[in-house]
């Protein structure tokens, strides 16, 4: 399990118990549905009444609804941004139609003009190579 998959599955969602946060990353990667996008999902979802923060029941029955191709699973796989306009969220955290990364922009030197300037919208590795080369 990686550090994004703990922290936006785990504490962005109000999770705790790292046993429901593995049975989430587990669900995800059965279904192909990459966490960052779906952790982002999830927090729109509890924005629309969806789910709740902290109630890992409530986040299973979500991602369950993927699996089974429920209206709200359907909208699941969509991708974020249609999701938003669906459920009608003030609050999407998209880039150019990407979630954003479980990495701060704040810490990381370049990573908000990055997640704003890349054509692939919020990527936290589109900066790596630039960074990287500035460092030399």
């Amino acid at each position: 399990m990686q550090y994004e998959t703990i922290a936006l599955l785990g504490s962005n969602l109000g999770l705790s118990d790292l046993d429901q946060v593995a049975r989430l990353n587990y669900m995800c990667n059965d279904l192909g549905l990459d966490t960052i996008e779906d952790r982002a999902a999830l927090g729109v979802a509890i924005e629309a009444g969806l789910a709740q923060f902290g109630r890992f029941r409530s986040h299973h029955r979500v991602v369950e609804a993927s699996r089974r191709r429920h209206r709200v699973g359907r909208l699941i796989v969509m991708g974020l941004r249609p999701r938003g306009a669906c459920w009608e969220s003030d609050r999407v955290p998209v880039a150019l139609g990407q979630a954003m990364p479980g990495y701060d922009p704040r810490s990381l030197k370049g990573n908000g003009v990055t997640y704003a300037t890349s054509p692939q919208g919020a990527d936290h590795t589109a900066g790596q190579r630039f960074w990287s080369a500035q460092k030399k």
